[in-house]
């Protein structure tokens, strides 16, 4: 591929026609009574103290890379970390989020990876999911592809209002690190062969991030740069140099914020080091998602160290990047080895209780000997019954009436090592894989914590 064909006119996307949308309606726009066309979020005047903060957006091309690989969760997370981000460009804290869900033909599995994904999000940055729509546009949308777009309203002290009217030569630029390329720009993305998941990476949430600057800093103007960056610039190794910026409609200027390589922290779960010993200092191996991480993050618990087997799991993304370690097999002569080298830096970071959340390899004696009936897990079944990776699949094939969620302590077998607790969960008539796994992972998220919280006092 030469040079020229890198770009967004060689993709099939004009630059050139995205600017003059803007211009072109900006008469219309105005015309309603709006001022300050142009911001990454719309403003409107509540009261006479706080205004309306709205921005609307979709995931665009990369959700036929998310439908391809498997991954739509992803791009739900991606759609409510974009309408979000965009919203707090303006000062604002976001309140709600609409989506909008349209197909040639709607599967049911597909728009519940979508929503289930923007909840997620909304949940972390205590935005509601109030509501959306559903549409089937045979004709509009080719077979099999699918759009998600949503709006998201929130609201900001006039007082707080972060419009870049203050900035002044001298000030100083900052940009925080992404979860890789956000949600634009993939129409040129797809151009360049096959893509590694790791750029699929879900759009990062910066919710914390902008609230811990503005408490240490004057913030003046905020950017949220998806398919284009600062003009010029260079970012962190392996990234490129963005093009262009995007250009939004509704409520000023586009400002601009680099991009860089991704960082292993997510809002609302800073990683917390208790140095009291006695109080049972926790390990957490991961592998996916991490959301039964989170639940312990929230939950206050202890943690100092995160381990995974895979360098792209997205858990490593909710905790601080120092607390983190990654141990890939490949790495290692065998898998004892790597496993005696995972025990020994948890070891290190003073662990002394091990939590596995969705971790995905059965350890050896070589870890499990340095944690001595010290290792927890929690499986989505009511163990003895339906141990191993399927057990939701297989309860279902099982005809069963009820399933839950036990927690024990990790063996050398497959989900054979003592019960500390269980919770039931009944199993409905129309349940799919998708809908029962969702019921037993939120009791997961309430049971794990618990039980860990336990084991700490003890």
């Amino acid at each position: 591929m030469t040079k020229d064909t890198r770009t967004y006119e060689a993709a099939g996307v004009s630059l050139s026609t995205a600017d003059a949308v803007v211009e072109r309606l900006r008469a219309a726009v105005e015309s309603t009574g709006a001022t300050d066309f142009g911001r990454f979020a719309g403003l409107f005047p509540l009261d006479e103290h706080r205004f309306l903060a709205a921005s609307t957006d979709s995931v665009g091309s990369k959700l036929m890379l998310h439908r391809r690989a498997g991954t739509l969760r992803w791009g739900g997370m991606d759609l409510a970390a974009h309408c979000i981000d965009d919203v707090l460009c303006s000062g604002a804290e976001p309140l709600f989020l609409l989506d909008y869900v349209a197909a040639a033909h709607v599967d049911l599995e597909q728009v519940a990876e979508l929503v289930e994904g923007a909840a997620e999000v909304c949940r972390a940055a205590g935005c509601a999911l109030i509501g959306g729509e559903t549409a089937e546009l045979p004709g509009v949308y080719r077979d099999q592809e699918l759009d998600f777009a949503g709006t998201c309203v929130g609201i900001v002290e006039r007082d707080r209002v972060i419009d870049g009217s203050r900035c002044a030569p001298g000030d100083v630029v900052v940009g925080f690190p992404s979860s890789g390329l956000h949600t634009n720009g993939f129409s040129l993305v797809r151009t360049l062969g096959e893509i590694d998941p790791a750029f699929l990476a879900p759009h990062r949430l910066y919710l914390d991030d902008v609230h811990e600057l503005r408490a240490h800093a004057d913030v003046k103007a905020l950017a949220h740069a998806t398919g284009g960056g600062i003009l010029g610039m260079g970012a962190a190794a392996g990234v490129r140099v963005a093009r262009r910026p995007r250009r939004r409609r509704g409520g000023g200027a586009t400002r601009l914020q680099p991009r860089h390589r991704h960082v292993r922290r997510r809002p609302g779960s800073a990683c917390r080091l208790n140095r009291d010993r006695s109080a049972g200092v926790i390990g957490v191996l991961v592998s996916g998602q991490g959301t039964n991480l989170q639940a312990l993050l929230d939950a206050g618990l202890p943690i100092v160290a995160v381990a995974s087997n895979r360098r792209d799991a997205p858990a490593l993304r909710r905790v601080p990047e120092e607390a983190t370690a990654v141990f890939d097999l490949a790495d290692y002569a065998d898998r004892d080895a790597r496993d005696a080298a995972m025990a020994a830096w948890l070891k290190s970071r003073g662990v002394q209780i091990v939590v596995l959340a969705g971790y995905m390899h059965v350890l050896t004696p070589a870890f499990l000997d340095g944690f001595p009936e010290a290792v927890v897990n929690v499986h989505p079944s009511l163990l003895p019954d339906f141990p191993g990776m399927h057990a939701v699949e297989e309860q279902l094939a099982a005809g069963v009436s009820e399933s839950g969620a036990t927690v024990h302590i990790v063996d050398e077998g497959v989900d054979s090592g003592p019960v500390l607790a269980q919770e039931r969960v009944p199993v409905l008539p129309d349940d799919t894989p998708s809908t029962l796994h969702e019921r037993i992972q939120d009791v997961e998220h309430r049971l794990l914590p618990k039980v860990v919280a336990e084991l700490c006092a003890r």
